[in-house]
């Protein structure tokens, strides 16, 4: 912790962020909501705190799904990283909110989708098939949520 106080690197500070997610989730909760923020953090950082706020649980709130759309398309920002779990993030928080099994989180990924889907940024839209097809492997309600959405990326 005390080396994230002090870090300039943004990829270390994304590292060390993924890190204390993992070895405390619970003390980790605050650093990673108050990095989703648009106040200057890096890019690579406001992926990391998305990653870690699924993965520890956090509730998918619109400071998330705002951030997310805002940072598409997402996989250059985790291109550079250690982390090969989480090398395609869109895919990973559809993936890690559909498996929480709700209905608030259920409708974050859809929402999520749909926004990725008719994103302007074809490499966006790319990232958002693959984690839509997952979406509807994974969930009987996606294909009728994405249709219009898949629809309109073709």
């Amino acid at each position: 912790r005390d080396r994230a106080a002090v870090e300039a690197d943004p990829l270390v500070r994304a590292e060390l962020l993924s890190s204390l997610a993992r070895l405390d989730p619970e003390g980790t909760a605050r650093a990673a909501t108050e990095a989703i923020g648009p106040d200057g953090s890096p890019p690579e950082l406001r992926i990391a705190a998305l990653l870690a706020s699924a993965d520890i649980g956090l509730p998918w709130t619109p400071a998330h799904h705002e951030a997310a759309l805002a940072l598409l398309p997402l996989d250059r920002l985790v291109a550079d990283r250690f982390d090969h779990v989480r090398n395609e993030p869109l895919h990973h928080l559809t993936v890690t909110l559909l498996l929480r099994d709700t209905d608030p989180d259920r409708e974050a990924v859809f929402a999520l989708l749909d926004g990725a889907l008719r994103h302007p940024d074809p490499e966006a839209r790319t990232e958002a098939v693959w984690a839509a097809l997952t979406a509807c492997e994974l969930s009987r309600g996606a294909p009728a949520r994405l249709v219009g959405a898949l629809t309109a990326a073709a």
